[in-house]
């Protein structure tokens, strides 16, 4: 009888931390849909100008303990990490359904393009590759302004996964005085194992026993979009808060 009442008592607190884990997952999602839902009606004024710079405003991250570096990992061959959600899921705007971007085939818009490639550079640790996906203007930029400090920095293949992007807004405009389709993006994953050499500011939340993910905006230029010829760059990329600063700043100047 007493070995029942332990296992009893062991099983009601294990529910009761997947409970605790599930309502705090949850709660992270509705204020991630809400903070997307409120500073999208500011993006569209800027959109269709890229060369507006929105500056990363300096935050305190949790320093967590990173996984060694393996430099040489092949994930194709990686069972443990092909066991995780490693698929792409896309959608448009800042709720409704997401779809992994397998299932577009060929009906590809450039953004789409643009994330297949980019995640496929993490995976292998293309750090070559990597420096090339952002514009020259972006990279002449001061790095203490900027989110990525380092676009020429080296990292092994990063385990991502859980990725979710989010479509909010495209439009035509210019940048650096070219014609181009402008376009923001909401980017949101993980990096299991994460060894802090690509993103030192997710890891694991060792309290709740879960990994931590923290979106990014993206903002990318296209140019000659659907044609042989299409490249498309990033010419910014923002954490929320900044662009809850950036946004609030220009509201006080408008008073």
């Amino acid at each position: 009888m007493s070995d029942k009442k332990t296992k009893s008592t062991a099983q009601k607190q294990k529910s009761k931390q997947l409970l605790k884990r599930i309502f705090i997952i949850l709660a992270i999602v509705f204020i991630i849909l809400v903070a997307v839902y409120t500073i999208t009606g500011f993006l569209s004024k800027k959109i269709t100008d890229g060369d507006k710079f929105i500056e990363q405003i300096e935050e305190v991250y949790p320093t967590y303990t990173p996984f060694p570096a393996e430099w040489n990992a092949n994930l194709e061959n990686d069972e443990e990490y092909r066991s995780l959600n490693t698929a792409i899921m896309y959608g448009e705007g800042e709720s409704g359904s997401v779809y992994s971007l397998e299932d577009f085939y060929t009906q590809m818009n450039p953004g789409q393009r643009f994330f297949i490639e980019y995640f496929r550079i993490l995976r292998d640790g293309d750090s070559e590759k990597y420096s090339s996906l952002f514009t020259q203007k972006y990279k002449k930029v001061d790095p203490s302004k900027r989110f990525e400090k380092n676009t020429e920095r080296q990292f092994p293949p990063q385990r991502v996964h859980d990725i979710t992007i989010r479509q909010i807004l495209t439009a035509e405009g210019t940048y650096d005085g070219k014609k181009c389709l402008n376009s923001v993006y909401w980017v949101d994953y993980k990096i299991n194992k994460n060894n802090n050499l690509f993103r030192n500011d997710i890891g694991w939340n060792y309290e709740y026993e879960v990994e931590t993910s923290r979106p990014l905006y993206f903002e990318l230029v296209t140019f000659d979009a659907g044609t042989d010829s299409e490249t498309t760059y990033i010419c910014n990329m923002y954490t929320e808060s900044s662009m809850k600063a950036y946004a609030d700043k220009t509201a006080s100047a408008k008073e």
